[in-house]
């Protein structure tokens, strides 16, 4: 037996620790009536039941009598990925070899409706500490916590909820967020997570707090199903969204900041996004209060910029570099994108699709700012100054387009009497029209131009390389 399981591990290393592949729109939450493997039977057994080829999995109703349902232990190892619960796969390097059980055993119970499992005792080889934080921290559902017991000859592993209905309003929650990954951009890590990013903060309110704050609001449900939440809600479908669209994301735990408590801080959860291979902080409840006036700069950000933003700090758990990486720098989409033709053109798209009266947005996201920044809208909301030097400004700008390029902006840039950046509107500027531009195809005319299918639009544009090894677009039409 235990070289059988040696193999289906070392298979399930193979196979099983990538991403969950896309998922129809038309999808709905597998369970263990629709989706591999299939129970041995609805009768509910007991611990004694189990035996090595076997593992018990527990539904919450019935967590309490430690009754299950049973199923064979190579067809759990052998379900497929749609059937898994959508997890980060940053920890797997923790759980190698035999420990890899623990959350293949973990992802097929959550995502399925039960609350846990138990096998045989010696079935789960011996994890230490590091491993057992891991295990909150890849696992969030209601902020509960994984628990083992080893009882009776077998070994319990359970996710200890917060409330009786948690895991039917979880099965909801997961059904939701499929259905609105398959909906997602897919092939570009930036698009994507961006994409979900917004996604939340223009379709999930921000709860009442009230007594709201104490009785829901925090759950994968609340934001996807009730479509108004609190951080953690926030925070969690993140987290889930993004994992099952391919690109890692973790849940962080900790302080930020909040005037409307005593101390100017209260407890907060936001997110870390892998994009292109580096981690940056993402926070969706900031993006969406910023629609009460508050300012919506919290994607693609190093930590330490995102602490002066909204003095975001992690918890003393999660400043482990063994469990949570380093967000050392914030997003450059110049350098990202601008390795091509097309990525100048997708670059200068970017920039267009901000608002003019967000400039921090802007150029936080560009990696420029290194300190605070704060812009003044006018009263009319046609222009904005800011505190960010107009020479920094422009010798950003200057690597990945011209003046000239600029031209065709929904904005203007200027340099205020004060030597600081000026916006103002443009009699062009419809922000709607900007954000539905997409790069579709680009293609070469032969004379030193290039059109590009935009979608609602058609763009032709010259670049140069520039000595960095950068496109820059001199001149665009869009027709």
């Amino acid at each position: 037996m235990k070289r059988t399981l040696c193999f289906l591990l070392a298979l399930l290393l193979l196979c099983g620790c990538t991403q969950t592949p896309e998922t129809p729109a038309s999808s709905s939450l597998p369970t263990s009536e629709t989706a591999a493997p299939v129970s041995t039977g609805d009768a509910l057994a007991g611990p004694e039941a189990l035996d090595a080829e076997t593992v018990l999995l527990y539904r919450q109703a019935d967590f309490e009598a430690r009754q299950g349902v049973l199923f064979p232990l190579d067809e759990l190892l052998a379900a497929p990925a749609e059937a898994l619960l959508p997890r980060t796969h940053h920890y797997d390097d923790l759980f190698s070899g035999d420990a890899a059980l623990w959350l293949h055993l973990l992802d097929y119970a959550l995502a399925n409706g039960y609350q846990g499992f138990s096998v045989p005792e010696g079935t789960l080889s011996p994890i230490d500490v590091t491993q057992r934080r891991a295990l909150a921290f890849a696992y969030r559902i209601d902020g509960g916590k994984v628990l083992t017991m080893d009882r009776d000859g077998c070994t319990t592993v359970w996710y200890e909820c917060q409330k009786p209905d948690t895991m039917e309003k979880f099965s909801l929650g997961l059904a939701a967020a499929r259905e609105l990954a398959a909906q997602a951009p897919r092939g570009d890590d930036w698009e994507t997570a961006y994409w979900l990013f917004s996604w939340l903060g223009e379709h999930v309110a921000y709860g009442e707090r009230t007594p709201y704050y104490f009785q829901r609001g925090h759950l994968l449900y609340d934001a996807l199903v009730e479509r108004d939440c609190l951080c953690s809600g926030y925070a969690d479908s993140m987290y889930y969204l993004c994992n099952l669209c391919g690109v890692e994301c973790l849940s962080v735990y900790g302080l930020a900041s909040d005037p409307e408590t005593a101390g100017g801080l209260a407890d907060h959860l936001w997110n870390q996004v892998r994009i292109y291979g580096t981690w940056y902080v993402c926070d969706p409840t900031m993006n969406a209060v910023s629609k009460l006036g508050r300012p919506a700069i919290a994607f693609g950000l190093s930590a330490e910029t995102m602490y002066l933003q909204g003095r975001n700090k992690p918890t003393g758990e999660y400043t482990d570099a063994s469990l949570i990486p380093a967000c050392e720098t914030n997003f450059d989409p110049v350098t990202a994108w601008n390795a091509s033709p097309e990525g100048a053109l997708r670059s200068w798209l970017w920039f267009a699709a901000y608002d003019a009266l967000e400039p921090t947005i802007l150029l936080l996201q560009a990696g420029l700012l290194t300190r605070e920044t704060k812009s003044t809208p006018s009263e009319d909301g046609v222009s904005a100054s800011t505190n960010i030097p107009y020479a920094d400004f422009t010798a950003w700008a200057d690597r990945f387009m011209s003046e000239t390029a600029r031209a065709d902006f929904p904005f203007r840039f200027s340099e205020a009497e004060d030597g600081g950046l000026f916006l103002q509107k443009s009699e062009t500027d419809t922000r709607s029209f900007w954000r539905s531009l997409k790069l579709h195809s680009v293609a070469a005319n032969g004379d030193g131009t290039w059109s590009a299918d935009l979608g609602a639009a058609t763009a032709v544009f010259t670049v140069f390389q520039s000595a960095d090894g950068l496109y820059r677009i001199e001149s665009i039409e869009l027709h």
